[in-house]
């Protein structure tokens, strides 16, 4: 199914994946470089990806983030940084290792442009959970565990600093209280392995106080989620305490946790709520990232369950796919889709304003409430249909979980 090109609608992609490596100190002695990234830049270079203007540039390595405070550049490159919340699950079997915690960081793609799933597919490709230019041209151990994450931003490509109306947003947090148990099940989340020496690191915003008592009570229904939010959360500011709460400090340094969808750069800097998680009891925060001055939507999933590229592929698709849905998507055929009652004397228009009077529904569908065909039937209705190869993919891993 073709997708439909949507001129106003220029989203722009950039995703950070984050891995433990060690080498044998024997045999990194035997390779030139300052450090594991280093050796890792050198092997990515070997498959030569072609960034969003479709020339190379070799991989820019940052030792540390503090030599480089300013990363928030459109670069063309892709860069290795060090990010110090990644911990292994038993530090005693490296003593006899040089190790790093490495961030990739990509750089920005247009998602409906050329390149990028060629790169993904370079630069992501993996072999028995490892990248394939580690397993080709040498012997370096990764390891991806609950410390590991993969981080994918959406963002507005005309205007990166702009990000997104307000009424976008508040669309696909609707969506994801709601669909966060579907998609929980089409990535597998309850099949990551935990371990004692790192608990999992993300959090739902189901978990929000905003969604507990004495808000709501325990185990509400979704459609009282996405209800509540609409009838409670008029403006960004509110709309991101409610998603994103500000955590407290850990005071372990491989205990550095984060919210599964994350909206809270889309606020203005006097707005941004302040947050002790972004400096861990005195711990080195954690590498900002390339974008970082840039409003993006951030979903951030354990590493080892979406680095596969054909996962990550369709994962970038779906979500481009559900940003566009939010935006274009009247909310009367939101309620419907999702279940949402509003009081009979007023809706909320989709630019986030109220509006006297009532409109007939734009969608009623026969799929069950909060199923995935419900959802795919939707964007259909709102001309922004997934492809088929991206729908049939997910649909066959949810049916399948």
């Amino acid at each position: 199914m073709a997708r439909k090109d949507r001129d106003n609608m220029a989203l722009s992609v950039m995703v950070e994946a984050n891995l433990f490596t060690a080498m044998k100190a024997t045999s990194f002695s035997t390779y030139p470089g300052d450090t594991l990234a280093h050796v890792l830049a050198a092997r990515l270079d070997r498959v030569q990806p072609q960034g969003p203007k479709g020339q190379w540039s070799p991989v820019r390595v940052i030792s540390d983030s503090d030599d480089e405070p300013d990363q928030s550049g459109d670069h063309q490159c892709w860069t290795l940084t060090t990010d110090h919340t990644i911990y292994p699950n038993n530090p005693e079997w490296f003593d006899e290792y040089v190790t790093q915690s490495i961030k990739i960081i990509s750089p920005t793609y247009f998602i409906h442009g050329p390149g990028w799933e060629a790169d993904f597919q370079r630069v992501f490709s993996q072999r028995s959970e490892h990248y394939n230019p580690i397993v080709r041209y040498g012997i370096m151990y990764t390891e991806y565990n609950p410390s590991t994450s993969l981080n994918v931003h959406i963002g507005n490509g005309t205007n990166p600093n702009a990000g997104f109306p307000f009424h976008t947003i508040r669309n696909l947090a609707m969506i994801l209280l709601v669909y966060e148990p579907e998609v929980d099940r089409m990535l597998r989340l309850h099949t990551f392995p935990a371990h004692q020496n790192n608990p999992k690191r993300w959090l739902t915003p189901l978990k929000s106080p905003h969604f507990l008592p004495p808000n709501l009570p325990h185990s509400c229904p979704s459609d009282m989620l996405a209800s509540h939010l609409l009838n409670t959360c008029p403006d960004m500011r509110s709309l991101v305490n409610a998603m994103n709460p500000s955590l407290p400090e850990f005071r372990q340094p491989n205990s550095h946790f984060y919210f599964k969808y994350d909206f809270s750069s889309l606020l203005d800097p006097t707005e941004e709520p302040s947050s002790a998680t972004n400096q861990p009891n005195g711990y080195p925060a954690p590498p900002q990232p390339a974008q970082s001055k840039q409003k993006t939507i951030q979903f951030r999933l354990p590493s080892n369950l979406v680095v596969d590229p054909e996962i990550l592929i369709h994962w970038v698709r779906l979500l481009g796919s559900l940003v566009e849905f939010a935006s274009e998507v009247h909310l009367d055929t939101l309620n419907e889709t999702l279940g949402v009652t509003v009081p009979d004397t007023e809706t909320i228009d989709n630019q986030g304003g109220t509006v006297i009077g009532t409109r007939p529904p734009e969608f009623a569908s026969p799929q069950p409430l909060g199923s995935l065909l419900r959802l795919f039937t939707a964007m259909e209705q709102a001309q922004i249909p997934l492809d088929s190869d991206t729908a049939r993919f997910w649909y066959r891993r949810r049916t399948r979980a």
